[in-house]
């Protein structure tokens, strides 16, 4: 140790060479310095999707979830399954056991779907992916005396534009979810021969995959999509129903009232008495939040040079604003004890030992 510290005495440039390495590996780590709130950590969780434009409910859980829950509950693996079927789509959400291998799940689980799932025909191939955590950089809220479906435009246009700066996902609370009312009497329904079930499903027949309400009520409602015509209120009302024993069929909105409307049933948000959305901007554990701060906030001051009058675009939490102000408080607290050594070396020794020592 002592000829160590004697040839380091002896050979400056190999003293002067050490201080160079060690600043530059400072400012390397400085560089990579990870700027998140929490550690990384791997998500035991499993996710699969699968869209069938179309297709009701019923058709999907018979058609697509039964036959793949059959063909992956097997697996050593799999802790636990929890699948969703809704018009036009199943997902499902996959737990692994503790330990287990991601990527090798990944490619067992897509293996037995491959090898077992029969597609009904229209249905699109599968999407197997291990589930990416998001963090929230800020929450923003858009508000202003607007319709809700002014509302929602300004909130899908805000979502586009910041995915298209870079921001990774971007979640809402209280976007106005738009449907199509379609509303007939039994009279009507009668006269044509048809029942409410009946005209459901013709109407299905006629136009799919575009969200079109829902008919009934209670246990008797049924969700409509279309996708073939347009998504207009006046698409849907130019609709031909198939009657029986006409050939040429009748307009929906010749026996049928067609309502572009809010869903009454989805939640909404309002502040100091106004419609409002919240958008909040989202980041991927390898992504910097403080560089995604900084997208969000050049976005927020382009966007609210352009929002129409009396609307606003608030900030109501800025969680990035929590990490800048650790890191600036690391680096305070390093420069006072850089301070106060200085101080101390300069009593006790020279100013040009002091001032390389330090």
């Amino acid at each position: 140790m002592i000829s160590f510290v004697h040839m380091f005495a002896k050979h400056r440039v190999a003293a002067n060479l050490l201080m160079v390495i060690m600043i530059i590996a400072g400012f390397i780590g400085v560089d990579r310095l990870r700027t998140q709130f929490f550690p990384s950590f791997e998500l035991d969780i499993i996710t699969v999707s699968v869209a069938w434009p179309g297709a009701t409910a019923e058709d999907v859980q018979e058609g697509l979830t039964v036959p793949i829950e059959n063909a992956i509950e097997e697996l050593a693996v799999i802790d636990s399954i929890d699948a969703t079927s809704q018009f036009g789509s199943a997902s499902f959400r996959i737990e692994l056991v503790d330990g287990a291998n991601l990527s090798q799940a990944l490619d067992d689980i897509s293996q037995r779907i491959d090898q077992n799932l029969t597609l009904p025909e229209g249905a699109e191939d599968p999407m197997v992916s291990s589930l990416t955590r998001y963090e929230d950089i800020s929450n923003l809220l858009i508000t202003g005396p607007l319709t809700p479906f002014e509302l929602q435009k300004l909130a899908l246009k805000a979502e586009q534009e910041l995915l298209a700066r870079g921001i990774r996902k971007v979640d809402f609370r209280g976007l106005p979810t738009r449907e199509m009312q379609i509303e007939t009497s039994a009279e009507t329904l009668a006269s044509l021969g048809l029942t409410l079930d009946m005209l459901a499903d013709r109407i299905l027949t006629q136009a799919r995959d575009l969200p079109a309400g829902t008919a009934g009520r209670d246990d008797g409602e049924r969700q409509l999509r279309s996708l073939e015509q347009g998504r207009s209120q006046t698409d849907i009302a130019n609709t031909i129903i198939a009657l029986d024993g006409s050939p040429v069929g009748m307009r929906l909105g010749s026996i049928a009232t067609v309502r572009d409307r809010v869903d009454p049933k989805a939640p909404y948000l309002t502040y100091q008495g106004q419609s409002a959305v919240e958008i909040i901007p989202q980041r991927t554990e390898n992504d910097s939040t403080l560089e995604m701060a900084e997208i969000t906030n050049q976005w927020l001051t382009e966007a609210r040079a352009q929002l129409p009058e009396g609307t606003e675009l608030i900030v109501l939490d800025e969680r990035w604003q929590y990490l800048d102000d650790r890191i600036n408080l690391l680096l305070e607290n390093g420069l006072t004890g850089l301070l106060f050594v200085v101080i101390i070396l300069y009593l006790f020794l020279n100013q040009r030992v002091a001032f390389w020592v330090t």
